[in-house]
């Protein structure tokens, strides 16, 4: 069967050894430019706007972005339809996984939600927590540390400042969005297991203009 991979370095117009603040920048650039509020009724533009923020939300997390790097070094090498020349002469029958058929086969492999909310809110955040055994038995608060991006008010996320000579945003530095570091106490229930998701409401990234922010989910590490 012939599956078409899909690339999310592509997608995002960036290298493979693109940085994450390459990566961001990269995002910020095209989901502006694609969001639905700038193109409403073009489905085109809100499919392109789904696979933008799946290709940032898997390549900004560290770990998820390491098991899409295997995958897609292994579809590499085995040629653009899958087999092992790259002739395109025939293609073989190998696990869906190494293909990414389509964005859905993408998001469950890693663990994303694509409910269409994400359309009138911003990105969730992912925080893994390593805890001990012992204190996940017994339960306890536990403090992080992590920031998100905030929709910079100031220029209406353009970076720039229109009615000030078209100069950069100095509250941003001409990003269109700001940084924040927050701290958080994770309360970490008694009898927790490995893999848990402790999900908080709007402490995510907020990337447009009168949108709630996303939420934080803190995928607990039992070591």
């Amino acid at each position: 069967m012939y599956c078409k991979f899909i690339n999310l370095y592509e997608i995002l117009g960036i290298d493979l050894k693109a940085s994450r603040s390459e990566i961001k920048r990269a995002f910020r650039h095209l989901a502006f430019q694609y969001h639905p509020d700038h193109n409403p009724g073009n489905t085109k533009a809100t499919h392109q706007f789904r696979m933008i923020s799946l290709a940032y939300e898997i390549l900004i997390n560290p770990q998820k972005r390491a098991r899409y790097d295997i995958i897609y070094r292994k579809r590499r090498k085995m040629g653009n339809n899958g087999n092992g020349d790259g002739d395109g002469r025939r293609a073989i029958h190998t696990p869906d996984i190494l293909h990414f058929r389509n964005d859905t086969i993408l998001a469950d492999y890693f663990g994303i939600d694509q409910r269409e909310s994400f359309l009138n809110r911003g990105m969730d955040l992912c925080y893994y927590l390593q805890i001990k055994r012992s204190f996940a038995k017994m339960g306890g608060n536990e403090p992080i540390y992590y920031s998100r991006l905030l929709f910079c008010e100031r220029c209406s996320g353009i970076g720039m400042v229109v009615h000030d000579g078209n100069r950069d945003c100095e509250e941003c530095d001409g990003q269109g969005f700001k940084e924040e570091h927050r701290k958080l106490v994770v309360q970490i229930p008694p009898g927790i297991s490995d893999g848990s998701r402790l999900w908080y409401r709007f402490l995510g990234d907020q990337n447009f203009f009168g949108m709630p922010p996303g939420d934080l989910v803190i995928v607990i590490q039992v070591c």
